[in-house]
């Protein structure tokens, strides 16, 4: 992709805002579209309609950012898509989350710390390295200090995950109803 196009097709999308279900059908197809398309009448269904917020990215929120939606990385087809989850309050629910047995959705969504590697940090901040947490039990090792390491990423998500990351976004919601 022409470094060119990105910066055109971010100024098109801060001036029209499409509407996500516009971008889906453009860039996935198959499976990929129809469940990125599931998620998004689940959310709006759910009166957590998602506002588009970056360069093929969309937020829905509840007191604060609760659900991000990432589309490709450009305007090419690539079939890929992404859920990041604001789990700001999982230590409330995190027994519910052992009984059904999700924390595999959390704990392989960590972002791990990419310092001195160009793929992911910010090279414009000064970072100390990982940071090791204890998420839902298990200890993480390396987990990004910057905000990266407060968010789940779930890359392509199938209908067993998506499913999980539903019973998530509910139980969060209503974490955040009483905090």
């Amino acid at each position: 992709m022409s470094e060119q196009i990105l910066p055109r097709l971010r100024r098109e999308q801060e001036e029209i805002k499409p509407v996500i279900e516009n971008v889906i059908c453009k860039l996935l197809d198959g499976d990929a579209a129809k469940r990125a398309n599931d998620f998004v009448a689940y959310l709006r269904a759910n009166g957590l309609p998602p506002k588009w917020a970056s360069l093929n990215g969309w937020m829905a929120r509840n007191k604060g950012d609760l659900c991000g939606i990432s589309v490709g990385n450009s305007d090419v087809k690539t079939n890929s898509w992404r859920v990041t989850l604001y789990l700001n309050h999982l230590n409330t629910y995190g027994e519910l989350v052992a009984s059904e047995g999700l924390q595999g959705i959390i704990w392989d969504g960590i972002f791990h710390c990419t310092v001195n590697q160009q793929n992911g940090c910010d090279p414009s901040k000064s970072c100390a390295g990982g940071d090791n947490r204890t998420i839902l039990g298990k200890e993480i090792k390396n987990i990004c200090r910057w905000k990266r390491g407060r968010k789940t990423f779930i890359n392509n998500p199938d209908e067993t995950t998506l499913k999980g990351i539903k019973l998530l976004l509910n139980w969060e919601i209503n974490a955040r109803k009483h905090a």
